[in-house]
Formats: C-alpha cells, structure tokens, sequence
C-alpha cells in the first residue's frame, strides 16, 4: 500500500513573518518615491496656475495701461464706480471668470459683521448694508472656489472659508501706478506672485516678572481669500483679561481672525528669530508667517516674475537677493544664489 505525501494547509507562522517583513519594506521604499512624484506633480500644476495668473496681469495691463491694485477701492465721479475688491477679484475677467465677475455688479454698500466674546460675554453686531451711492463690482458679493487661485499642496486650506486663496502677490508690485514698461529693474529680475498658505497666524506674547507681573498673549488668524472686500467682510474674537492691584498682575489671552487679500512685499519679520526672512519652506499650518509666502513642497518656492516666466527659487537664497527682487525700481540687481 503506497503512503500519499500529507498536503500543505498554509504558510507557517515563519514564512507568514517573512512575506510581512518583505512587504513592509516595500512600503518603506515606495512611500517616499510615492510623495516625491506627488509632490512634483503638485509643483508643476502650481507652477500652471501662476504662469495664468501672471499672463492673465500682462491681459489687464494691456487693456488697462496698468497692473490691477492689491487692494481696489471705487472711485467718485457724481457716484461711485468702479471696484471693491483686490487684484485677484479684477483678475477674474482674465482667468476665464467673466461671467463670476460680472454677476457681482450692484449698489456700492458697506456691511460688516463683528462677533466676539469677552471674559464669557458673548457680543454681535452688524454693522450695514449702507449704500453709498452708484453701483460698483464688489467682491463681497463673489463666492465659491476658483482651481487657478487653490495649490494642491496647501496644508492651511480650510474647506469652510468661502474664496481661499494659495496665491499671493507682490504689494510693491501690484499697483495702478505701474505697468510692465515702467519696472526699471527689469520684468526678468522682479517678483510678481508666490504661492503660500491661504490661512496664516500671527502669535505675540509677552511676559515680565514681578512686582509689575504682566502677561499677554495674542494670536491672529489671518484667511487669505481671492473675493476680499474692503467693504464688505467680518471679524471675531475671543478675549479673557484679569488683573489684581496687590499683587500686581494682568494677564490678557486674545485670539481673533479676520480675512485679508494675500500679499507680500519683501520685509517679512519673523518674530521668534528676531530677525527679517525670506520665504517659509513647508512650515506647519499654525506657525505661518502672514507677510511672507510658503513653499508647500521642499524643492524650493514656486513663484512668477514679471515677465510671465515661473521660477523656483531655492531656501538658501540670501535676504539681499530677496529684497532686490521683491522691488521693481530700486536699482539693486540680483545676487549670484539666486
């Protein structure tokens, strides 16, 4: 009688370690290969969006003989006309937006609402709508999300804000009183937009010892969004303060946010280092600098210059250099890190 071979009912327990431990390095090498494509697939649609951005600013140049203001405000002629707004809201027309931009066409008003609590006592007010007169494009009455104006990669994004925005320009640049002929330094040498984080923080505490004990911290949240109004907006915050005579102490904790166009201009401060930088490169989401750009990627800051090109402008890039190209007539010329 012929004995049959006893058949196999799985792996061992052995095997079964192995196979996970060959899988689990397999993980470990795709994983960073897997964020480094993706991150490169995050720049270059980055890089898309401002180059239409930029082209879309050399359109309204040419049609209007100047670049769009950061910030617009309407202008009296027997009634108002015009704009309330910001460059990206003027842009609309320029990134294929027509029909958004028009339909925001209506009585020049005023309405802001400000909610805040102090010390538990909760306070609301709503200021408005008045009407000033003649009708204008407003960007308070704008909403939605616009894909040219959102990076991908921005780790701020807040789905409940209404307009956000990744894009940032250059406030020394966009104003109506240039145009791309009169920037002396050159279009090739000058910054005209970077991307950033579309929520950025501003912190500032401040402690003394007794017999004055003093102690104060204050925290800003700054929504950058691309349908800003000067007019039209709101803000809220939240306030706790105590204070003794005998000892002496006062102790005050505010935390406010607002919504804001954004921008920058080449003098950012970074309190905590006491000292002014450049860019910020992938920073946490709670530790953005509101006057600076971010690099949400780490092969460096995706911006445009003035002449429509789109660079990627490395961290190790000097202050010097920084400013030169943040400034379009200052006779200063880019450094050799640049």
């Amino acid at each position: 009688m012929s004995v049959q071979p006893k058949a196999r009912s799985g792996f061992t327990l052995v095997e079964l370690l192995v196979v996970i431990a060959i899988i689990g390095t397999l993980v470990g090498l795709l994983v960073p290969a897997v964020q480094k494509v993706r991150e490169a697939a995050a720049r270059t649609e980055t890089e898309n969006n401002l180059h239409q951005v930029a082209i879309a600013v050399h359109n309204y140049d040419a049609t209007n003989k100047h670049f769009p203001n950061t910030w617009v405000y309407p202008t009296w002629n027997n009634g108002y006309s015009g704009e309330s707004g910001n460059a990206f809201f003027s842009l609309l027309p320029y990134i294929e937006q027509d029909p958004e931009y028009k339909s925001t066409y209506g009585p020049f008003i005023y309405s802001y609402k400000y909610s805040y609590t102090i010390n538990g006592q909760k306070y609301n007010y709503n200021y408005g709508p008045y009407n000033y007169g003649g009708h204008v494009y407003q960007a308070g009455r704008a909403h939605g999300t616009i894909k040219t104006y959102i990076n991908k990669m921005d780790p701020s994004v807040d789905p409940t804000v209404d307009g956000v925005c990744s894009v940032l320009v250059n406030s020394n640049v966009m104003t109506s009183s240039l145009n791309l002929t009169k920037i002396t330094d050159g279009t090739a040498n000058t910054l005209m937009l970077a991307e950033g984080y579309s929520k950025c923080n501003y912190s500032y505490s401040y402690h003394s010892p007794p017999p004055y004990q003093t102690d104060i911290s204050e925290t800003w949240a700054y929504f950058r969004v691309w349908n800003y109004d000067p007019y039209m907006g709101s803000y809220s915050f939240d306030e706790t303060y105590s204070y003794t005579p005998k000892p002496y102490h006062y102790s005050l904790t505010y935390n406010g946010q607002s919504t804001t166009v954004g921008y920058f201009y080449g003098w950012a401060y970074d309190y905590s280092k006491g000292q002014y930088i450049t860019f910020q490169s992938k920073p946490p989401a709670a530790n953005c600098n509101f006057s600076a750009p971010q690099a949400t990627t780490s092969g460096g800051l995706v911006a445009a210059l003035c002449d429509g090109s789109v660079h990627i402008i490395n961290s190790s890039v000097s202050f010097s250099t920084w400013q030169a190209a943040c400034t379009p007539n200052s006779g200063d010329t880019l450094g050799n890190d640049w």
